[in-house]
C-alpha cells in the first residue's frame, strides 16, 4: 500500500516537473517574440496563435493583412535588405475595417509594362490636327520647294513660314507670311524721312515729312535666275510751308514740298557664295517752289564671300539735268562712287555700311539696316551723308547735303525672315533723297 503511494506520487512529481520545463521553454518563446514585436498586442495574438497550431494542431486560415508605421529607430535595426517605414502585420478577419480590406491587393488588376506613353494619333481634320486641304483658311499648302521663289517656303529650313508640315497656320495670310502665292514678290513700305540740299539754301528750310511706296520684284524667266524690279515712292515733307530767300533776294514760297519716285530695274542675287549684281533706273519729279525733272542710273555689283559677309561696289550717274529752271540755276543728279562691306545676321537681317566719293570730289558715308520683325514686317533704316570738299564755311554749307529714312516694311502674305534667302528680293530699294541726291549747277 505504501509502495503504491509512493508510486503516485512520483509519477505526479515527474509529471509536474515536465509540464514545468514545457512552460518555463514557451515563456521564454513568448518574451523573444514580445521584444521583436514591439511588446503588442497583436504579437500576442501572433504567438498565441502559433502556439495553438502547434499544441493543438489548429489549422490556421489565411488573414488579412495592413500596414502601421515603424519609426526610424526600429527600421535602422534591422537588416539592410528589409529596411523601410512601413510593416505589414496580420489583421483578424473580425477587426479588419474596410479600407485595410482594400488595402490588399486587387485581382485582375491591369498591368502597365514600363516604358514610354503612348498616344492616340490626332486625327487630321479635327480642330488640333493639320488641315491638308487649308480648308480651315481657304489656303492650301505651300509647298513651293524649290520653285521660282525658293527660300521663302517650302525648302527654307527654319524659314518655313507655314510650319513644320508646309501647312499653313491659323491667322490672316495676308499679315502672318503664309500662302500668298499672287503676292509674292510685293513689299509695302511707309516711314519718315528728313533731307536736305542746294535746294534749300543752306539749310534756311528744313525737310521733314512722311513716305509711302510699294516695290515688286518677280523672276525674269531666263536660264540665269534673273530678276526684274519696279516701284514707286511717295514724299511729302514741309507740312508748315516753305520760305526760301535767294541770293537775289528773291522770296520763295510753297505750301508744301511733294516728291515723287519710280524705281525699275534687273538683278540677279548669289545665295550663298559668287557674283550678284543689279542694274537701275531712277525718275524723281520734285514738287518744290518750282518743279523739277531729274533722272539717274545706279548700279550695284559684290560678291558675296559667305553666308555672313559681301562686299562690293555701288553707284549711281545722272542721266539728265533739268534745263528749265530759270531761277536759281539748273539742277543735276549727284554721281556717286561708293565700296561697302555688308554682313547678314544670324537671326535674320543684315546691314550695310559704305563710303566714297561724289563726281564733284565731295565725300560719302552712309548705311543701311534691314531687321525682321515679324512673320510679314521688316524695319529698314538708312542713312547717306555728302560731305562738302569746301570743309567748313557758307559755301560748304550750301552744298552739303544728307538723307535720313526710317520705314516699316510689309511683305503680304510673305515671311519677311525667309526674304533674306529668297533670290528674287530686290537688290535696289526705291529711290528717296538718301539714294537720289541733287547738286545746283552755277547759272
Amino acid at each position: 500500500m505504501n509502495l503504491t503511494k509512493t508510486c503516485s506520487v512520483g509519477v505526479l512529481l515527474l509529471g509536474s516537473t515536465l509540464w514545468a520545463i514545457q512552460a518555463s521553454a514557451e515563456t521564454e518563446v513568448w518574451q523573444d517574440v514580445w521584444q521583436e514585436k514591439g511588446n503588442t498586442a497583436a504579437a500576442h495574438t501572433t504567438s498565441s496563435v502559433d502556439w495553438e497550431q502547434r499544441a493543438l494542431k489548429r489549422p490556421q486560415a489565411p488573414r488579412p493583412t495592413a500596414q502601421r508605421w515603424v519609426s526610424p529607430q526600429r527600421v535602422a535595426q534591422r537588416p539592410s535588405y528589409d529596411q523601410g517605414h512601413m510593416e505589414t502585420i496580420p489583421v483578424p478577419e473580425e477587426s479588419a475595417t474596410p479600407i485595410q480590406k482594400r488595402a490588399g491587393p486587387v485581382e485582375d488588376a491591369e498591368v502597365i509594362e514600363p516604358g514610354a506613353t503612348q498616344f492616340e494619333a490626332i486625327p487630321p481634320g479635327s480642330i488640333f490636327g493639320n488641315d491638308p486641304s487649308g480648308s480651315r483658311r481657304g489656303c492650301a499648302s505651300c509647298g513651293h520647294g524649290g520653285g521660282a521663289f525658293a527660300g521663302d517656303c517650302g525648302d527654307s529650313g527654319p524659314c518655313d513660314e507655314c510650319g513644320p508640315d508646309g501647312q499653313c497656320d491659323f491667322g490672316w495670310e495676308v499679315f502672318d507670311g503664309c500662302c500668298g502665292p499672287f503676292l509674292r514678290g510685293l513689299s509695302v513700305f511707309a516711314g519718315v524721312d528728313g533731307f536736305k540740299g542746294p535746294l534749300d539754301r543752306g539749310g534756311a528750310n528744313g525737310n521733314f515729312g512722311t513716305n509711302e511706296g510699294l516695290n515688286l520684284a518677280r523672276p525674269l524667266g531666263d536660264p540665269w535666275g534673273c530678276g526684274y524690279q519696279i516701284g514707286a515712292n511717295f514724299v511729302q515733307s514741309d507740312f508748315s510751308g516753305a520760305s526760301v530767300v535767294t541770293a537775289d533776294g528773291l522770296s520763295l514760297r510753297a505750301p508744301f514740298r511733294r516728291q515723287y519716285f519710280a524705281t525699275a530695274g534687273i538683278f540677279r542675287r548669289a545665295l550663298g557664295r559668287g557674283f550678284q549684281w543689279g542694274l537701275a533706273y531712277d525718275f524723281l519729279h520734285d514738287i518744290y517752289y518750282q518743279n523739277a525733272n531729274l533722272q539717274q542710273i545706279r548700279s550695284e555689283t559684290g560678291f558675296v564671300l559667305d553666308e555672313t559677309y559681301e562686299i562690293g561696289y555701288y553707284g549711281a550717274y545722272g542721266v539728265a539735268t533739268d534745263k528749265d529752271r530759270v531761277i536759281d540755276g539748273k539742277l543735276d543728279p549727284t554721281d556717286m562712287f561708293v565700296c561697302y562691306i555688308r554682313r547678314n545676321f544670324e537671326n535674320g537681317g543684315d546691314g550695310r555700311i559704305w563710303g566714297g566719293a561724289t563726281g564733284n570730289g565731295d565725300g560719302l558715308l552712309g548705311a543701311d539696316l534691314w531687321v525682321p520683325l515679324g512673320k510679314g514686317f521688316a524695319l529698314e533704316n538708312r542713312i547717306n551723308y555728302m560731305i562738302p570738299k569746301q570743309g567748313r564755311g557758307e559755301t560748304a554749307q550750301s552744298r552739303e547735303s544728307w538723307g535720313l529714312l526710317v520705314q516699316l516694311v510689309w511683305y503680304p502674305g510673305q515671311n519677311a525672315k525667309c526674304q533674306q534667302k529668297n533670290p528674287y528680293r530686290p537688290i535696289f530699294n526705291v529711290a528717296d533723297n538718301s539714294l537720289f541726291m541733287v547738286d545746283r549747277l552755277a547759272r
